[in-house]
């Protein structure tokens, strides 16, 4: 009898213990959900206001999806443990493509970068596999989607603010156009808003509250207004293509017209339609005066003559270089910016593309710039992927029921696909952290079915061993992942000293950052900077040419070798690194003023005014280049003509002290003659 007490009491004991772990599981599954929620709502809003480096907020962003998914990976395996891939076509893709990218590094320029952007992709396809596993209902992806939603609405107000001159936060990137809110530009900001759109339009079909219908349609509204605020030709074409797709998609699931119109033109829909049209018309009639309008913009889409067009054109034509003489495996993952200096430079020299100083690290083109890293394995097994997502979609699309998941749910995620797929021909949309970390997440959304995953008797709790392997890993992935945002961190704090004039500190940081990130070819390159600043010529020497040894296509690094050996009088090897920068690119204004100095310290003015010329050609607010045209022109005996120099000048700089001098003098001379 006692026996048999003993018994019911071990029974009762199993029970708790399989309670307690039953709880345990479910709080672990609401904490990976939150950490979903986080990436969706933290990564687009993110910034780091006071740097000196705009994609110091890339690598912040990058560091961000990769902690919260190590940490949710982490959770799961600690409950679980181990993986369990959902069944779906979509597992065979996703494994060849990272199995391609990984095979690249055989072939990478730069291993380091290769690696590490290996590591990124490897960590977004786990939130791919995590998310199905975690995410089984239909009010999990309505809560995602919403949250999105609700974030681009905020960075869409704070971004027509911006566009209207109201920026409370001061969060514009110089250089980033009109509109930009949290991202680096506006084409960054275009890419997740063309995102989002689809998810806002979609959710009025969605079976929600008529008042959440009502405050969705006002944030779509609001949203495509700040998309077309924008400015990016791209993301309108990305938009109109996930439109499109998803009427046909809906006319698919709907079967039918009649059902389809009966949905839109309730009077809710009707009367947000009509304020998308009016706000349109109003944006349209406002804005179509105004240099560079909306109207305008849209219209020269198909303007092969336009700069940005033409630019397109080096990038993508350099691409098709490089994948020519890496045609198999490519150069290794995330090397572009690194590689593409080599093969640019004849199409810079010709006047059919235009003139272009600052140059793209992105191909603008994401197929082309995938088969550049990954060569032509890299390429087919992605649109492998992109087929097999389609197929997989609309497959079950046909299937699917009503009651078990929301047909519509999915269309938005097809949608969603197509806009940032369709903007990806013209833009470097994953490469760039909050689009692809949404991008792999939708993909994962894709496999889940709306129902409850059912425990079998393979889920049991992984043992201590196996739970102390996983933590221990974590750690030491967490510290891994780290370093590149700490460099990052000492990198844009050594900027920030050395534009201060606090060379010392600046030492130190540049150095902390290089211990970091050894491999940062710019860390080595602006401490050269700073030692040559301050006369320490052979530090600075050490340092560019460990610049170049990880980048020989660095030309910073060349025009900063020709000003030290200008400091120090070597005016023939100063004109070998410039001429160096220049055959890398020759549409440095700079590099061409510097090296017209050199040749007027040595008489030969012939020269040097081809290359202050030149200069002026590139860039017609370089005072300073007009100054030094005014000078060696003066030198030549030409006052006239070097009077003309020194007012253009002025003209460009009013304050330019050494410009009203120069112009005082040579008038006092013609007065004498």
């Amino acid at each position: 009898m006692g026996l048999l007490k003993d018994f019911g009491k071990f029974g009762y004991e199993k029970r708790d213990i399989e309670l307690k772990n039953k709880a345990s599981e479910e709080n672990i599954t609401k904490i990976i959900m939150v950490i979903i929620l986080l990436l969706v709502i933290g990564t687009p809003l993110l910034y780091a206001r006071f740097v000196y480096n705009p994609w110091f907020i890339s690598t912040m962003k990058i560091l961000f999806i990769q902690v919260l998914v190590i940490i949710a990976a982490s959770l799961y395996l600690l409950t679980e443990g181990k993986y369990k891939l959902v069944k779906s076509g979509l597992n065979y893709p996703v494994i060849a493509f990272i199995i391609a990218c990984t095979i690249s590094l055989l072939s990478s320029i730069n291993i380091y970068i290769s690696f590490y952007s290996l590591f990124t992709i490897i960590v977004l396809a786990g939130l791919y596999i995590l998310v199905p596993n975690v995410i089984r209902e239909r009010q999990q992806i309505r809560k995602i989607m919403f949250s999105l939603i609700f974030v681009s609405g905020l960075i869409s107000i704070y971004g027509i603010g911006q566009y209207f001159g109201i920026d409370l936060l001061k969060l514009k990137v110089i250089g980033s156009g009109y509109i930009s809110g949290p991202f680096e530009n506006r084409n960054v900001l275009a890419s997740f808003l063309v995102f989002v759109m689809p998810v806002s339009a979609g959710f009025l079909f969605e079976k929600i509250s008529k008042k959440l219908k009502i405050m969705v349609g006002l944030i779509g509204i609001i949203t495509l207004i700040a998309l077309i605020y924008t400015r990016t030709r791209g993301a309108w074409v990305g938009f109109i293509g996930a439109m499109a797709f998803f009427a046909g998609a809906k006319l698919m699931a709907e079967g039918g017209m009649k059902k389809i119109f009966k949905s839109l033109f309730s009077k809710k829909s009707l009367i947000i339609i009509s304020l998308m049209v009016i706000c349109l018309g109003l944006l349209i009639r406002y804005d179509y005066r105004r240099p560079g309008s909306f109207t305008e913009k849209f219209l020269s889409i198909a303007d092969l003559k336009d700069p940005a067009t033409r630019h397109r054109f080096v990038m993508w034509h350099t691409s098709i270089d490089i994948i020519k003489e890496h045609p198999l495996l490519g150069t290794g993952m995330g090397t572009f910016k690194e590689i593409y200096p080599k093969y640019q430079s004849k199409y810079l020299r010709t006047k059919k593309y235009g003139r272009f100083e600052g140059l793209s690290r992105f191909a603008h083109n994401d197929y082309l710039e995938i088969t550049a890293n990954t060569g032509i394995l890299g390429l087919g097994t992605f649109l492998w992927l992109i087929v097999t997502l389609y197929w997989t979609g609309l497959k079950r699309l046909k299937q699917i029921s009503e009651s078990k998941y929301s047909p519509n749910l999915l269309i938005i995620i097809l949608s969603s696909l197509t806009a940032v797929l369709i903007h990806s021909f013209f833009h470097y949309s994953f490469y760039l952290p909050t689009t692809s970390m949404l991008f792999w997440l939708w993909l994962g959304l894709l496999n889940t079915d709306g129902t409850k995953l059912q425990k079998t008797k393979e889920n049991i709790r992984p043992s201590i061993i196996r739970q102390s392997a996983t933590v221990l890993i974590t750690i030491l992935l967490l510290v891994w992942v780290t370093k590149p945002f700490i460099a990052s961190l000492y990198f844009d704090r050594a900027t920030y000293y050395s534009m201060s004039g606090n060379y010392h500190k600046a030492i130190g940081m540049y150095k902390k950052s290089i211990e970091c990130n050894p491999r940062d070819e710019m860390a080595h390159n602006n401490l050269g900077n700073v030692y040559r600043n301050i006369g320490l010529y052979r530090e600075a020497l050490k340092e560019y040419d460990e610049a170049l040894k990880i980048n020989p296509y660095l030309v910073e690094a060349y025009n900063n070798l020709g000003i030290l050996y200008v400091n120090r009088g070597l005016y023939d090897e100063a004109i070998r690194e410039y001429m160096l920068a220049l055959e890398i690119n020759p549409n440095l204004a700079g590099v061409h003023n510097n090296l017209g100095n050199i040749y007027r310290k040595k008489g030969l003015y012939d020269k040097a005014l081809k290359e202050y010329q030149e200069a002026v050609n590139l860039d017609r607010s370089f005072a300073q280049a007009y100054n030094n045209l005014g000078v060696t022109l003066a030198e030549m005996g030409d006052m006239r003509g070097s009077l003309e120099q020194f007012e253009k000048a002025l003209a460009v700089n009013p304050n330019y002290e050494q410009a009203k001098s120069n112009l005082k003098k040579v008038k006092e001379i013609l007065k004498q003659k």
